[in-house]
């Protein structure tokens, strides 16, 4: 798909940009990328096991969140969960969650999923730096 989106032409331009170390918000460091390793990073834990355990936990909330769950709330979890596993979630990556976002904000019929939804939409980490 990126190769038709991209081109011929544009695949050394793409190798350009992935090699330009000038870019300092395409390159973050582990605390501050959007999975659970940012936050043993931030703690300075290092440990195999924590990142399993952290992972299990994660896989288990994403298949309780979907199971017999409505379409959106299915969708949601399936977006989230591998983003907050895959130990390289740029901040970028986090445009992936913002219809999840969308969904619980306009379906969910609990008032706190809906009001969570709109402050995690709203662009802090942005405005922040």
């Amino acid at each position: 798909m990126s190769f038709a989106v991209l081109g011929v032409k544009g695949i050394p331009a793409y190798i350009r940009i992935l090699q330009d170390t000038g870019q300092d918000t395409l390159i973050n460091s582990p605390q501050s990328m959007l999975n659970i390793y940012s936050i043993h990073s931030n703690i300075h834990i290092e440990s195999r096991a924590v990142n399993a355990l952290l992972a299990l936990l994660i896989v288990g909330l994403t298949v309780a969140a979907a199971y017999r769950a409505p379409m959106w709330r299915w969708f949601s979890a399936a977006a989230a969960g591998p983003l907050l596993i895959v130990p390289h979630c740029y901040l970028y990556d986090g445009t992936l969650l913002l219809l999840p976002l969308w969904l619980a904000m306009f379906h969910s019929n609990v008032k706190s999923t809906r009001v969570a939804g709109l402050i995690l939409a709203f662009p802090f980490l942005y405005f922040s730096s």
